[in-house]
């Protein structure tokens, strides 16, 4: 065999070099296409199992909600949450007092309890036991928010911990009975009732099962995000929300925004049967009508400067006049037939073929 030149030499080495190479990247090019196949099938597996929990939702919606999901009881009563959180903004007077909050928190769960619910309150450590409660923290401190949005984003977050009915401090039920509502609305899809406001919905009462608070809450904090140097509210997000996802949480006209009142000034029951109200927001803004109109007259009294006093007083006049003295009469009335069964259809749309009339 004949003996190589230097440059022979020199490029046989360099051809082995870059076969050597070569292999090496066949070998790297090989295992990343292991590691894709993996992800791809654990991907599949994923996709597959939403699939197969996406068809069994739509089938039970497309069933009459044959499977009935029963939302958390205790004491035989279905659990209604709030959050509530202390706002350092309170002491500047916005909002009101702490004390007036805390009055405002006290007069929601009696009201509740007295229509046969379980009141829950969530606080801060509530939320703060979500996994990525920190991580959603570093979401809200970019966006241009007051201290009040903040907390009303961290009570998704401690409804995602639960799931279920929740509705404001200052949301009272009207007509809402807890034998019917023991099941989910909707199978438990989530769902707003108080839609007071052009393309979304207020979140004055919600309700749904963990697994969609836990799907609402993420989509929220997704378009949180996108919002950064911003101001937003999960109002504006939820009507967001809706817009660019129709179909993706139920929304109803089912609270009323406010105290409704008769050509005469007086409390008008008719108008809530006949809207089918699930219960009445009374909110700041209520507050300021209510009293600009004299529905209610302002006191120099210590307790009227609260709005709780407002609102425990609203509370009994709706048990005194649309409960008791106006319901005796009402059903003698043209309309009253024609109301039940509009009601009834309501009913039926939210829990088909698990609603039971209370008076069937």
């Amino acid at each position: 065999m004949m003996a190589m030149s230097q440059t022979q030499r020199r490029k046989a080495w360099r051809n082995i070099y870059m076969a050597s190479w070569l292999v090496i990247l066949m070998g790297v090019v090989y295992v990343q296409k292991q590691n894709q196949d993996a992800l791809g099938r654990s991907l599949r597996r994923l996709k597959s199992s939403r699939n197969l929990s996406n068809n069994h939702r739509r089938r039970k919606l497309s069933s009459n909600t044959k499977n009935a999901i029963e939302t958390k009881t205790e004491n035989g009563r279905p659990i209604i949450y709030t959050y509530f959180e202390y706002n350092p903004d309170w002491e500047k007077g916005d909002f009101g007092s702490p004390e007036e909050q805390k009055e405002m928190l006290q007069t929601w769960a009696r009201s509740w309890r007295n229509h046969g619910w379980e009141p829950k309150v969530l606080y801060k450590r509530h939320a703060e036991k979500h996994p990525y409660f920190e991580k959603f923290e570093e979401i809200l401190d970019k966006v241009k928010i007051k201290y009040y949005d903040h907390i009303c984003f961290h009570r998704w977050i401690a409804m995602s911990m639960y799931g279920g009915y929740m509705s404001d401090y200052d949301t009272y039920p009207v007509d809402m009975p807890p034998e019917t509502f023991k099941i989910l609305p909707n199978s438990g899809k989530f769902t707003a009732y108080d839609n007071n406001i052009e393309g979304g919905a207020i979140p004055s009462l919600l309700s749904g099962t963990q697994e969609e608070w836990r799907t609402m809450m993420g989509k929220i904090l997704k378009l949180m995000a996108t919002h950064k140097g911003e101001f937003t509210s999960d109002m504006r997000v939820l009507t967001e929300l809706n817009s660019k996802e129709p179909g993706s949480f139920v929304i109803l006209n089912l609270v009323q925004s406010g105290i409704p009142q008769t050509p005469a000034g007086k409390l008008d029951c008719e108008f809530l049967y006949r809207r089918h109200a699930l219960a009445v927001h009374y909110s700041h803004r209520s507050q300021e009508d209510a009293l600009k109109s004299k529905f209610f007259v302002e006191s120099e009294h210590p307790d009227a400067l609260s709005r709780s006093h407002y609102a425990k007083h609203f509370q009994m006049l709706y048990e005194r006049k649309c409960t008791q003295e106006y319901a005796a009469g009402y059903k003698n009335k043209d309309w009253y037939k024609v109301t039940v069964e509009n009601r009834k259809q309501d009913m039926v749309g939210m829990f088909g073929a698990n609603y039971v009339s209370k008076t069937a």
